[in-house]
């Protein structure tokens, strides 16, 4: 039991010690957090090319089966949530839209850029460019919306593809993020330089004070010799 107890004052006064330790280190931490910060910033803003997204909205409408009853809008959803993905990315549709357009790219690049998602339970159809030209994520997501629209028709058991939302014109960009970064800069430098001084401190056995003499090695401490600094010594005349 008396042991248990030491141990508990040890680790109270091991606490103790580390927070007055970190005090008296904080502001380095806080300089440390302000320049990884600034670095980032920095590096998000001059070195980082902005990308920016456009969004596009269809309906789909599937035809009625032979028995005379629609398929369900869950079942819809999950059917088109991969069909229709695949669709809008196959070479058929992204090399018409490279065609059209002009663009200098390949299919793959292309495909990278389109991203298509249905939102659950439902047959609405978000069809997402990203570019670093905003005028021309813009102009893709409608061509490939039209080209999509066309081929759906055509291939899959579809009634028709109506328009909800024509692809917007972003005004600021998707990614990177300025003000994430910064603050994971900041949070990065306050942690790094908080777990070097930790580990600076758990690994530092020195004794400095007389409380330390008697707590650790349980001797008394006689006397002590204080610390003087050497005075400067003046000029000869």
């Amino acid at each position: 039991m008396e042991n248990m107890e030491a141990k508990q004052n040890d680790f109270q006064l091991d606490m103790g010690q580390l927070f007055r330790y970190f005090m008296k280190k904080i502001w380095i931490i806080l300089l440390a957090a302000v320049v990884l910060a600034a670095t980032a910033y920095s590096y998000t803003k001059l070195m980082v090319t902005p990308v920016y997204t456009s969004t596009t909205k269809v309906y789909v409408l599937n035809k009625e089966s032979t028995n005379g009853l629609s398929i369900n809008d869950m079942t819809a959803a999950q059917q088109l949530t991969a069909d229709v993905e695949d669709l809008v990315k196959s070479r058929r549709v992204l090399d018409s839209v490279i065609d059209s357009l002009n663009l200098s790219a390949t299919y793959e690049s292309l495909a990278s850029k389109v991203s298509v998602s249905v939102k659950e339970e439902t047959r609405m159809l978000s069809i997402s460019v990203t570019d670093t030209n905003p005028k021309r994520a813009q102009k893709i997501a409608n061509k490939v919306r039209e080209v999509m629209s066309e081929n759906v028709v055509s291939i899959m058991n579809i009634d028709s593809v109506n328009l909800v939302d024509s692809a917007n014109l972003p005004k600021t960009p998707s990614s990177p993020s300025v003000k994430k970064n910064t603050l994971v800069g900041f949070l990065g430098g306050a942690l790094l330089s908080g777990l070097v001084f930790f580990l600076i401190f758990a690994f530092n056995d020195t004794i400095k004070t007389d409380e330390d003499v008697e707590h650790y090695l349980g001797l008394t401490v006689l006397g002590s010799i204080p610390k003087c600094e050497k005075k400067a010594k003046k000029p000869a005349k």
